[in-house]
């Protein structure tokens, strides 16, 4: 996104009617909250959970089919816990990155994304997922380094072998580390713990 779209953007938030906020929104194709000039105006959480004063509604949903081109979204550094339930609202997101947040548990809401091609969850306190992830086919890259992870995922298992996987500084066994290496060639495993 261009410095001038990003301008196009805020201006169109900053006048708080409800039109131009959708319109921005349907601007928006790359939203990446760390270190952008959208940043200064637009925390997401805050906005995600203040929503009921730009729509009347109040409706979370709303606000991510508004968002339905984003194809890239970051939001790293923002001690995040949870995700939006509704999230797969989001559904032309490819590239997802939540680094350096408070997951302790993977996002389920995450396995909904049809066409996440690159996730991003390095850096959290992740040492559970749910029974679905599996179902992110299309990933091409997945960066799970430095959590408390003690066992291989079972979506890893579902995942292609051209995936570049990330799985260095957790606790996982010599053994699943190997496991990981030789089935996926792409993979950063060194520096693995030993439980």
């Amino acid at each position: 996104m261009s410095f001038k779209e990003e301008q196009k953007i805020l201006e169109l938030f900053e006048t708080f009617e409800e039109k131009n906020i959708k319109l921005a929104f349907q601007l928006i194709k790359s939203l990446k909250l760390d270190y952008s000039i959208l940043s200064e105006y637009l925390d997401l959480v805050q906005f995600l959970e203040n929503h009921g004063r730009l729509n009347p509604n109040g409706n979370v949903e709303k606000v991510l089919l508004d968002l339905h081109k984003l194809k890239f979204l970051s939001i790293p550094y923002s001690k995040l816990k949870v995700l939006p339930t509704k999230i797969h609202f989001l559904v032309n997101l490819e590239d997802l990155n939540l680094e350096h947040n408070d997951f302790t548990i993977f996002p389920e809401s995450i396995c909904k994304l049809p066409n996440l091609k690159r996730l991003n969850l390095a850096f959290n306190n992740l040492n559970n997922f749910p029974k679905n992830t599996g179902n992110l086919s299309e990933l091409e890259s997945l960066d799970l380094s430095s959590n408390k992870l003690k066992q291989i995922p079972l979506c890893i298992y579902k995942l292609k072998q051209s995936t570049f996987l990330s799985i260095q500084n957790n606790p996982l066994s010599e053994c699943q580390s190997m496991w990981i290496f030789n089935n996926f060639p792409n993979s950063q495993i060194n520096h693995w713990h030993k439980s």
